[in-house]
């Protein structure tokens, strides 16, 4: 015999609206993780979509970011030249906030 299904606790516009944060912060850093080094064009779409959501990332996703391409910048980890051009002027953009 199988336990009855329980329907999910229904989420209220302000959890909603607090976990789509926290997706967008989880998911801006995987993406730039991924991307890192990556020699695509998932490079300069991941750089377009963080630029153009900068503002609604949290602090430290912004920080963790910043770290993750510096890191990469430095190392030589960060792709074809094409791709550190890219990051560099995505950690400009980032400076300004």
């Amino acid at each position: 015999m199988t336990a009855p299904k329980r329907k999910p606790k229904k989420a209220t516009g302000n959890e909603t609206v607090a976990q789509l944060q926290r997706d967008i912060d989880t998911l801006s850093v995987y993406a730039v993780r991924y991307a890192l080094g990556r020699r695509t064009y998932a490079v300069a779409d991941v750089c377009d979509v963080v630029k153009r959501n900068i503002d609604a990332l949290n602090d430290n996703s912004v920080n963790v970011i910043r770290r993750d391409i510096a890191r990469a910048l430095e190392d030589g980890d960060a792709g074809d030249p094409c791709d550190v051009d890219r990051w560099r002027q995505l950690l400009q953009s980032m400076a300004a906030r």
